[in-house]
C-alpha cells in the first residue's frame, strides 16, 4: 500500500508538516509512504481552453497512491 502525505503548508519545518511527519512515521514499514511539498510546484488551475501539465502530475501521484 502506498501512503501519501500532501504538505501545503510554505514551511517545511513548521507545526503542519511535523504533524504530517508524524502521521507518515505511524504507517506500518511493510507500507511505501512519501511526501509531496506543494511549495515544490508552481501550477495555476485548468481552464477550458489548456490544461496544466503539472496539475496532471500531481493527480499522477494521487491515483497511484492509496491513502
Amino acid at each position: 500500500m502506498k501512503v501519501l502525505g500532501i504538505l501545503g503548508s510554505h514551511r517545511r519545518d513548521g507545526v503542519t508538516a511535523k504533524l504530517l511527519d508524524a502521521v507518515l512515521k505511524g504507517v506500518d514499514p511493510a507500507h511505501e509512504t512519501a511526501t509531496i511539498y506543494l511549495e515544490d510546484y508552481e501550477f495555476k488551475p485548468d481552464t477550458y481552453e489548456s490544461k496544466d501539465k503539472v496539475l496532471d502530475q500531481l493527480e499522477a501521484k494521487l491515483l497511484e497512491s492509496d491513502v
